[in-house]
Formats: structure tokens, C-alpha cells, sequence
């Protein structure tokens, strides 16, 4: 909310903005204190140790070595520690949250919503180039080039003439499948259509394959 926006309510609904600023206060108060003291850390399993081993590696030593950082080294490791288990725990709260009976017994309605941090910055050298990069990764790159768009559509298209192509095959198949008497004629008949299928179907598969190939390359 900017200053303007916070100006006119104070000034038109500041009693009602006061009560619903009252309501979420202890709201807020409530979660956050289900988050800090509901569940104790003996009670949730220890970061792996190889996880601080894995930290280390990609400090330099030289750094490590430096008596003057030690404390900071300390206070960054408490720092790990309290996000680890404060992370935890607010999972935790958050999934016993989600069933209805339990916001109704802690009294918390609904879960703080958490807004994103936003960072403004000045104008930097490398826009141009970042731009010209991007420009030319949208020209090129087969990621967001709209000619596979239209090969997608193309393959989806042909695949679904190849599935209506076999599906006629496949009525036409059962239809002989069901004539138990037919004369000389209608057999002869038959045995061509069906050497004429097995070939169409020999080609529908081709075809296919071939859609696949371009595709895959």
C-alpha cells in the first residue's frame, strides 16, 4: 500500500482499518507463535552433517583460515541452523493448518500470505547485451523458434489421420472377422482386401516412423 492509498483510508475508514490492523496483528501473533514454540527442535531430525562438508568446499580456504572471520563463520553457521529448523517447523504448522477442525481449535482462520521481495535496481551495462542475446536465442533456438509450433501441429495433425486410418482398417478387419459363410467369390474378394489393407496398414506404420524420425531430429 502506497502513502496516498494509506492516507485515504485513514482518513475515510481509519476506525474499521484500525480493527481489521487489530485483528491481523494477533493473528499473526498466534501463527507465529505456534511456528516459534509449538513444536521443540528435539523433536525434528538433525540437518546431515555432510551438508555443512558440502558449504565448506566452496569457500575458499584462505577465508577459513582468516582468525579475524571466525566469528562471522559462527554467526553464519547459528544463522543455517535457526533457517533449518524455523523452516521445519513452519512446514509443519502449515500442514497441520490445512485441515479445517485444526484452524478452527488454534483459532487461525487463514495463514499469513507472503508477499515476494521486490528489488529495484539502476540500469546496468550488460542490458544491451542481454538484450541482444535474448533476441537472438528467440531467432534461433529451436526452444522458442515458432517454426517446431508449426511442425507440432503438422505431427498431430498426420497422427490423427493415421489413427481415423487405422480405425477404418479395424472395422473392416472385424467385419471379415464375423462373416463365418461366404462363397468362393466373396473369399476371393476378401483375401484381396485384406492383402490391400496389410499394405496400407504397412505404409500407415511407414509414415509414422517417418513422423517420429522428423520429430525426434
Amino acid at each position: 500500500m502506497g502513502p496516498s492509498a494509506a492516507w485515504l483510508v485513514g482518513g475515510t475508514g481509519g476506525q474499521s482499518h484500525s480493527v481489521v490492523t487489530f485483528f491481523l496483528l494477533c493473528l499473526w501473533k498466534r501463527y507465529y507463535y505456534y511456528l516459534t514454540n509449538g513444536i521443540r527442535k528435539d523433536m525434528i531430525a538433525p540437518e546431515d552433517e555432510e551438508v555443512m562438508v558440502r558449504i565448506y568446499k566452496l569457500i575458499p580456504k584462505v577465508l577459513l583460515a582468516t582468525p579475524g572471520l571466525e566469528p562471522l563463520q559462527v554467526s553464519l553457521r547459528s544463522e543455517k541452523e535457526n533457517d533449518y529448523y524455523f523452516s521445519l517447523m513452519k512446514s509443519i504448522v502449515d500442514y497441520i493448518l490445512m485441515d479445517p477442525m485444526e484452524k478452527k481449535r488454534l483459532f487461525i482462520e487463514s495463514i499469513p500470505r507472503l508477499f515476494p521481495h521486490r528489488v529495484i535496481r539502476a540500469p546496468v551495462p550488460w542490458h544491451n547485451v542481454y538484450q541482444s542475446a535474448k533476441k537472438w536465442n528467440e531467432e534461433h533456438l529451436h526452444t522458442v523458434n515458432p517454426m517446431m509450433y508449426n511442425l507440432k501441429e503438422l505431427w498431430f495433425a498426420e497422427c490423427s489421420e493415421f489413427e481415423a486410418k487405422l480405425e477404418g482398417y479395424g472395422k473392416e478387419l472385424e467385419t471379415f472377422r464375423k462373416r463365418e459363410v461366404m462363397t468362393t467369390e466373396e473369399m476371393k474378394n476378401n483375401v484381396e482386401k485384406l492383402s490391400e489393407l496389410s499394405k496400407n496398414l504397412d505404409l500407415a506404420l511407414t509414415e509414422f516412423e517417418v513422423w517420429n524420425f522428423v520429430m525426434g531430429t
